[in-house]
């Protein structure tokens, strides 16, 4: 998470220190590839090592302020104690989708904005068996972010940093946890 921090960190002086003369209007779709790091929490935390994370994601403006998005969000964490016979480590792998509304709460170029959605997760071990604490698993998802995001032309770039809850289905066998992440986007509007 320290590094989200100094990520988001950076992209505020960004905008504290950048200039761009603001853009009137935006297309309306818009198409963006994110990557990043993302942690557990609670009993899922003590499991899995941070690994990393990435999505591709497509959004609609439905008003001036509102965004639609439909999503594919995809992550791998390392099974933390475990090793296989050749000393590899297992993986938690974790793909899913997500619907999601984005609220932007400024105008002008540099757009701060919170996010709400539901989803579903796959879980799934690879490189070898999920151990004690672990289960492959398909989970209902509720994300939440927050972040900004910059235009310059059809040029968009984010940040942001995630939570996301299991309403059911968690790959934690006993005790659950949650998933924190943060992330960088890149893509353009049409």
């Amino acid at each position: 998470m320290r590094a989200a921090a100094m990520v988001a960190a950076g992209l505020l002086g960004l905008g504290v220190l950048g200039a761009a003369p603001a853009r009137a209007e935006h297309g309306d779709w818009a198409v963006s590839v994110e990557g990043g790091v993302g942690d557990y929490t609670g009993a899922l935390g003590s499991s899995l090592n941070t690994g990393g994370t990435w999505g591709l994601r497509v959004e609609r403006m439905a008003t001036s302020v509102l965004q639609l998005g439909l999503a594919y969000v995809g992550s791998a964490n390392q099974i933390a104690g475990m090793r296989n016979e050749n000393g590899s480590r297992p993986v938690l792998q974790r793909d899913g989708g997500e619907l999601s509304l984005k609220a932007l709460l400024l105008e002008g170029w540099l757009r701060p904005y919170v996010e709400a959605g539901a989803g579903l997760a796959r879980f799934h071990v690879r490189q070898g068996e999920p151990g004690p604490d672990l289960q492959s698993s398909t989970s209902l998802v509720l994300p939440l972010a927050v972040g900004v995001q910059a235009h310059a032309g059809v040029v968009r770039v984010g940040a942001g940093l995630g939570y996301e809850t299991f309403v059911a289905g968690n790959p934690a066998r006993r005790g659950g946890g949650q998933r924190l992440n943060g992330q960088l986007s890149l893509g353009a509007t049409f």
